[in-house]
């Protein structure tokens, strides 16, 4: 009953308060702005103290923002990044170079994640259906060796769609043929004309 009333005192006191701040918005708010301008670190050095008190709280408080403003974390992220960038220019280039160096596995693998996804719009899993589906082996020439590059995941230059798997150099005449089924049958066809008059 005691811990009833002291909560109805409380939230009454609560209420009273809002009623005279907005019945006295003006006031108030002057009276904070003088209080500021007398006290200058006044406010921040409260706000310092409030935060060493409650630092569990602060830490539950922005926890659950980041959770529900995720754009916003990583927006203020990457201009973060790129300030220090800006500031550091060389550092941070030494540094990605460490890392590469250290890792140069890891670098690979997370290019190549990236290329699949972001390139050619499917995942290593897909990739990996793909080339099993082709008997492990290039899609033009039908090679078990993919060149010095390794297998070269093939897609059309104009809208981007993933074709197939295909071996270093078949991948390079596909690119330097434009990408034209009419180009690469008229040098069939000279091909075969030359070896039916040899």
């Amino acid at each position: 009953m005691i811990a009833v009333n002291l909560m109805t005192k409380q939230l009454r006191a609560s209420l009273a308060a809002r009623r005279y701040y907005e019945r006295n918005r003006d006031k108030v708010n002057n009276k904070v702005r003088e209080w500021r301008k007398d006290n200058p670190g006044g406010a921040l050095e409260r706000g310092r103290k409030w935060r060493k008190e409650n630092v569990e709280k602060c830490r539950e408080y922005r926890r659950g923002w980041r959770k529900n403003n995720p754009e916003r974390v990583l927006e203020q992220a990457r201009k973060s990044m790129k300030e220090w960038r800006e500031k550091n220019p060389g550092l941070a280039a030494d540094r990605q170079r460490e890392r590469r160096k250290a890792n140069p596995d890891k670098y690979r693998r997370n290019e190549r994640l990236y290329d699949l996804k972001n390139k050619y719009g499917i995942t290593p899993e897909e990739w990996e259906i793909t080339f099993e589906a082709q008997g492990r082996c290039c899609a033009g020439c039908k090679t078990t060796i993919p060149g010095k590059r390794g297998w070269q995941t093939d897609n059309c230059h104009e809208t981007g769609a993933f074709r197939a798997i295909l071996c270093q150099p078949c991948n390079l005449a596909i690119g330097l043929l434009k990408d034209s089924p009419k180009i690469l049958r008229n040098l069939a066809s000279l091909l075969e004309h030359t070896k039916e008059n040899q």
